[in-house]
């Protein structure tokens, strides 16, 4: 994943692109990120509100590692709690940021998507960038040469 991730930092930092697809790959960052460091599944990424990060809110005052977030996530029909590690942490601050930078300052409602477009619409697939960041790293496929799928990042079968 490291790999990945350091990639997908120098994609977003890249100032050659425009504003759209650095939003785009920001986003993207932050979701593989929150994926890493909480072991969350994309249904539960995708399903993510700003309500279900339990203490979130309350330790935006607060350093990184003095702050107490407990994640509930909703996938298929069940629902889990996560305890993020600390490097995630501040991509939900990135993200919170951006909220505020495309809605007149406004914090997120409890109900508001996470991962949203700039309109506050949820987000319902990063399937496109997360397969375009997979060709970049050379990872579309394994070292058996078998496709990976962007829902898993493993071999299709």
């Amino acid at each position: 994943m490291t790999k990945l991730l350091k990639l997908a930092q120098k994609r977003m930092e890249d100032r050659k692109v425009n504003e759209e697809v650095r939003r785009d790959r920001t986003i993207l960052y932050a979701y593989v990120t929150v994926a890493c460091c909480t072991g969350m599944r994309p249904t539960e990424l995708r399903n993510l509100n700003w309500g279900d990060l339990l203490g979130y809110r309350e330790g935006l005052s607060k350093r990184l590692g003095d702050r107490d977030i407990r994640i509930r996530a909703r996938g298929k029909g069940k629902s889990r709690e996560f305890i993020p590690l600390e490097y995630g942490l501040s991509e939900f601050d990135r993200l919170w940021r951006m909220w505020k930078a495309n809605h007149d300052d406004k914090e997120p409602a409890d109900t508001d998507p996470v991962f949203a477009a700039p309109d506050g619409r949820r987000l319902t697939s990063i399937n496109k960038s997360l397969n375009a960041l997979l060709e970049a790293a050379g990872l579309k496929e394994d070292h058996r040469g078998k496709k990976r799928d962007a829902y898993t990042g493993q071999p299709r079968l």
